[in-house]
């Protein structure tokens, strides 16, 4: 009982996070006018998974009462682990998945800007995060800073209001479902456990969207022995 407690608790937890990180980022972008680069777009992608790994091992230690040697800590450890890892890799996977949809799109409409993308990096990011998670649990001294405080008591403080907080645990509840169904099967696909979505033919769709622009559906097919008026005129002037 205990575990679906933490699990559930854990999924609030990302909620209220992506939450708090929303409303900074918007901050940010406001005083940045908008302007993004390839650098600073995965700074703050790097950022936000190192304070997302951070908050998660503060959350699993303080649950675990700070004993992270017993066989509970250990299980609320791999399991906050793996769960974490799922939410990060169901991201990618949601990511990838949308980059193919814009790649068809700008081959119908060439005017549209392709998003900033770098695979590697994407790994590299979350590589970072899952290491940066390991180091916060067996080393906890990490987490006494100010951001990480500031960061678990506004989370705690979301949970606690009456209104606001209830509806965090119904978003959390069906926060953490989401991530547990796409992150089982993003791994279930990769080992090959599960077969592979179906590709979508964007040749076939290109092709599709070619021949409408090519027909005009409100000009009717002219017979070839019909006479347009230029015609009938320049018959009568013969």
């Amino acid at each position: 009982m205990e575990l679906f407690k933490f699990i559930f608790h854990l999924g609030i937890v990302f909620a209220i996070f992506s939450f708090v990180w929303f409303f900074l980022m918007l901050g940010i972008n406001l005083l940045m006018a908008g302007r993004r680069t390839k650098f600073l777009n995965y700074l703050y992608k790097l950022i936000k998974y190192m304070f997302l790994s951070s908050v998660t091992a503060r959350f699993i230690l303080e649950f675990s009462g700070e004993d992270i040697q017993s066989s509970n800590g250990i299980a609320y450890f791999s399991i906050g682990g793996l769960i974490l890892l799922m939410y990060w890799v169901g991201k990618l996977q949601k990511r990838e998945n949308m980059l193919q949809m814009q790649a068809m799109m700008s081959k119908m409409m060439p005017g549209i800007s392709q998003p900033i993308y770098d695979r590697t990096l994407e790994i590299a990011t979350i590589g970072v995060g899952i290491v940066n998670f390991i180091a916060c649990v067996f080393y906890p001294a990490i987490l006494n800073n100010a951001f990480i405080t500031w960061f678990s008591s506004t989370i705690h403080g979301i949970y606690e209001a009456p209104i606001i907080g209830f509806i965090f645990k119904v978003i959390g509840f069906f926060f953490l479902i989401s991530i547990l169904f796409k992150g089982i099967t993003s791994i279930g696909r990769a080992l090959g456990i599960l077969p592979a979505p179906p590709e979508v033919n964007s040749s076939f769709n290109f092709e599709m969207f070619q021949n409408f622009q090519n027909q005009n559906p409100w000009e009717e097919k002219k017979d070839e022995d019909d006479f347009d008026d230029f015609e009938e005129v320049e018959e009568e002037e013969k």
